[in-house]
């Protein structure tokens, strides 16, 4: 049985395809770029009947102490753009983009590396215009 993730924080706000959450002491990335939430991290946030998919998109401090302080409220930006389907067991899921059962208040809200699921974690580039893949990665 595998690790669940450490929770990044919690959720609290929902607005169509966008979430916000506050993010737990020690999730933040440090100064130097180390450990924690970036943009660009892919998260995911259960439901009753799915697994949430985003991708963070905005880091902010609300209100900032000068200098910053370890307890200044740190919150994430989220864009949702799919769900896994069948995902409440923690196997198997069907993945689709849109979001049909969206994150409730309070939801705890975890990040999803490459290494820890290979279906989502990464994508690839397609040119509209011929169908031709051009380029692939994965994210960390």
């Amino acid at each position: 049985m595998s690790e669940s993730p450490p929770t990044l924080g919690y959720i609290v706000s929902v607005t169509g395809s966008k979430a916000t959450a506050v993010l737990v002491n020690g999730a933040a990335a440090k100064p130097d770029g180390a450990n924690g939430v970036q943009l660009g991290a892919l998260v995911k946030i259960p439901t009753p009947r799915s697994l949430v998919f985003g991708i963070v998109n905005g880091l902010s401090i609300d209100q900032p102490s000068s200098p910053p302080a370890a307890a200044d409220r740190k919150t994430i930006e989220v864009d949702l753009f799919g769900e896994g389907l069948g995902a409440d067991g923690g196997g198997d899921f069907t993945f689709q983009r849109g979001v049909s059962v969206h994150p409730a208040l309070q939801q705890p809200i975890f990040a999803d590396p490459y290494q820890a699921n290979r279906a989502t974690g990464s994508f690839i580039v397609i040119d509209e215009a011929t169908n031709q893949t051009v380029a692939a990665g994965m994210i960390e």
